[in-house]
């Protein structure tokens, strides 16, 4: 069977459920919350428009978390957003990407996401300066959870330089009606 041998990462819905919550960061970082650190909106740098977070390191911890997501128990669903750095200085750590899940209004618990870009984890440990990589993992809510928060966790052993983040997305990872929909006919015909 052909659909078997296909990443569940590139079977997605389309619709990005972060759209409405500034997925792109294209005039501010307004909605997102700074847990630690030095952030800030830069409106020169982005991955597919002018527009993105910035965390200036200096041996400080970061942490900035999306707005609140619904999300629906029993369903597998696609976390990512993207990184770049410039002028990095890195004693070893590390720029993960975490989901924390929400049971009402109440924290339910923080999780790393497993999986980025050619299936290392969902970290970068680099020095210098690098392009756009894509930190990204799968979520399946348990039950009584019903929201989620994507968090970019910075270590402190970064110590210099800029890490920027954009283009933030969670997407039922899945094949759905709508994805589908007609495939059958076409088949046929």
């Amino acid at each position: 069977n052909v659909l078997t041998n296909i990443p569940v990462e590139n079977i997605v819905s389309a619709n990005n459920l972060m759209d409405g919550y500034n997925p792109s960061f294209d005039s501010d970082i307004s909605g997102w919350t700074v847990a630690s650190g030095t952030w800030s909106y830069d409106g020169s740098t982005g991955r597919t428009a002018n527009g993105s977070a910035r965390f200036t390191a200096s041996g400080v911890q970061g942490e900035i978390a999306s707005p609140t997501i619904p999300v629906t128990e029993g369903i597998t669903y696609l976390l990512e957003i993207w990184i770049s750095g410039s002028g990095i200085t890195n004693v070893d750590g590390d720029i993960d990407l975490w989901v924390e899940t929400y049971n009402g209004v109440s924290l339910d618990g923080q999780w790393w996401c497993r999986g980025w870009q050619d299936g290392w984890g969902s970290e970068y440990n680099s020095s210098g300066t690098f392009g756009w990589r894509r930190l990204y993992g799968q979520w399946k809510p348990g039950t009584g959870i019903d929201g989620i928060r994507l968090v970019v966790n910075i270590d402190s052993d970064i110590t210099a330089g800029d890490i920027f983040i954009d283009d933030a997305r969670v997407a039922v990872a899945a094949i759905t009606p709508d994805m589908v929909g007609g495939l059958g006919h076409s088949i046929d015909d």
